[in-house]
């Protein structure tokens, strides 16, 4: 019951002639469902490498997949369209991981030097989420940046993806996220490090 309102937007009145409960039941149900998967089943999938030894073995396992260097992580967001859902970005500025990096709360002790760029772990998404100093997205949704730009987005989306295809989102080309007030600093680095890999990305595969 509760996953059918989550995924359809089922107000608690439709769900409680459906399921013969009172719409108080439904929204309660709900709630102590959502809480549960919150707090009991977040920790269980979402994990930060918070050790130097689980950052580094995770790092290095994504530098094998897409010869981007640094990488420790890749979000995503779910493909259910319901009614008052939010976008990509507004989900992740509204997570724990969002404000402990931004706050700095999150500081991984793992910095490499790319072109001249301290480069410290980050994420990747896609286009629908901000480009930040610890998120990396990709220059162009279709392909339309330079050829170094292409093949940073072709390894970043290949380090985001690594379930089968039939699992993969066919439209994946929304409206760009919009950059905050307060993550102007974030985007400029960002901006600048994803260059860096970029160019770094292409002269290495390209003298290979």
């Amino acid at each position: 019951m509760v996953l059918s309102r989550l995924a359809h937007g089922f107000s608690a009145k439709t769900l409680a002639s459906r399921y013969s409960l009172e719409p108080y039941l439904v929204s309660k149900i709900t709630n102590m469902v959502t809480r549960l998967l919150a707090t009991k089943l977040y920790p269980e999938f979402i994990k930060i490498p918070v050790s130097r030894r689980r950052l580094i073995e995770t790092t290095q396992a994504f530098e094998e997949l897409t010869s981007l260097p640094n990488m420790c992580g890749a979000i995503d967001g779910s493909p259910i369209k319901a009614p008052g859902g939010s976008d990509d970005a507004s989900h992740l500025r509204g997570s724990v991981l969002y404000n402990r990096l931004v706050s700095g709360d999150v500081v991984w002790d793992k910095v490499i030097n790319v072109r001249g760029h301290h480069v410290r772990p980050y994420i990747v998404g896609d286009w629908c989420y901000p480009l930040l100093s610890f998120l990396m997205t990709p220059f162009s949704p279709n392909g339309s940046g330079t050829p170094a730009q292409n093949l940073f987005d072709g390894m970043l989306m290949k380090g985001r993806e690594p379930e089968p295809e039939t699992w993969k989102d066919p439209d994946e080309g929304g409206v760009p996220a919009r950059g905050l007030e307060n993550e102007k600093s974030f985007h400029y680095f960002g901006d600048s490090l994803r260059q860096a890999l970029a160019d770094d990305l292409h002269q290495r595969l390209s003298s290979r």
